[in-house]
């Protein structure tokens, strides 16, 4: 049985989610043909209704599959949203991480909704948006009875005797540098750094690493493994794509666009620009691990 890399459920089973209001359903097969996440499609636009499919649980008669896939074509098709990119859309995830993100401490409540005033225009939100925003919590946290088993990105803490929110990140990144490979190095000048806002982007790193472990996807070091359980999770995500060569509106793809990578392999896809790719670095490896055999 193959399994959603994101959500964990079987690929062949269909899924449902709301994101922003609009209804989205997996479709099976197309799912299955992806082979790593599920595929999604509007619903029931895109499924149409049958009354012979019409029971307790399926009350207007949503078609199994996609109409494409009843039609004989193969998918996935045009216009499909994927599970991690539902994931990424989804409109509170993305305006509590930022509030979160901001406050940079574990907060209660009233303080996050604060910040969203801080930073959001509410006049454009609907009425329950706090709510909103204390759901969103809860279903991205493993410490609440409504976690989803998506991606447990946020935590709560009650120590204090008050219940705290904050973003569950226990890993860490290396920023991206630009520095041209013929500029000319002065005593004294400072180095332009510019930390990759892809790589910063908590959301697309968990779903990353929950894809593919918290295991260097080049050489397999794995720090628990080696430091002991304490360090377990523990790795870094590059952003394989150049970053010269994507804009701000770049939609990334925590399956493709992103890698786990240990610090080690991370230094090396940076020595050149454009990076090292993956394929390369393992090359290297490779190369070096016969010269000493």
């Amino acid at each position: 049985m193959s399994i959603c890399g994101i959500c964990g459920k079987s690929l062949s089973e269909a899924q449902y989610v709301t994101v922003d209001d609009i209804e989205y359903k997996s479709c099976p097969r197309c799912s299955q043909a992806n082979g790593e996440q599920h595929v999604f499609y509007r619903c029931p636009e895109d499924f149409g209704v049958t009354e012979k499919r019409i029971t307790e649980n399926n009350p207007i008669g949503i078609q199994s599959h996609c109409q494409n896939c009843r039609g004989g074509k193969d998918g996935p098709f045009a216009g499909n949203k994927t599970c991690a990119s539902l994931t990424l859309g989804n409109k509170w995830l993305r305006i509590a991480t930022n509030a979160l993100t901001e406050l940079r401490y574990p907060s209660e409540l009233p303080v996050i909704y604060k910040k969203v005033e801080e930073l959001y225009d509410i006049s454009n939100f609907n009425v329950n948006w706090d709510a909103n925003i204390r759901d969103i919590l809860q279903k991205y946290s493993s410490n609440s009875v409504k976690f989803l088993g998506k991606i447990d990105l946020f935590y709560s803490d009650s120590s204090s005797g008050k219940v705290k929110w904050g973003i569950r990140s226990n890993d860490s990144w290396i920023p991206e540098e630009v520095d041209p490979l013929d500029s000319t190095c002065v005593e004294g000048a400072k180095k332009q750094i510019i930390v990759n806002a892809y790589e910063r982007n908590h959301i697309a790193r968990k779903l990353c690493i929950k894809h593919y472990g918290a295991k260097c996807q080049i050489c397999g070091f794995d720090f628990a493994k080696v430091y002991g359980k304490d360090f377990e999770g523990k790795i870094q995500v590059h952003h394989i794509r150049s970053i010269a060569s994507i804009g701000n509106e770049y939609e990334v793809d925590p399956i493709k666009d992103l890698i786990p990578i240990c610090p080690n392999c991370h230094l090396i896809a940076h020595c050149k620009q454009p990076p090292y790719k993956p394929e390369e670095i393992r090359k290297l490896l490779e190369k070096a691990n016969a010269k000493q055999n």
